[in-house]
């Protein structure tokens, strides 16, 4: 399903809040910190980042290739 702006801004025209994360093998998302714990498990961690420890490890893209 696409995104449209009323999802993005609501009725009242105020942006709502944008969590960013990844989509796991099953569909299921994932926040950032939830798909490090879980790329960090299965041993997909590439290349790490001293920013990659926040709020318990955050994962980007870049650490995975």
């Amino acid at each position: 399903m696409a995104t449209t702006a009323r999802d993005i801004y609501g009725k009242d025209n105020i942006p709502r809040p944008v969590q960013q994360g990844f989509v796991d093998n099953r569909g299921n998302f994932l926040t950032r910190t939830e798909a490090w714990k879980l790329a960090e498990k299965t041993g997909q961690i590439i290349d790490r980042f001293d920013s990659n420890d926040a709020d318990g490890g955050t994962l980007y893209s870049e650490n995975l290739y």
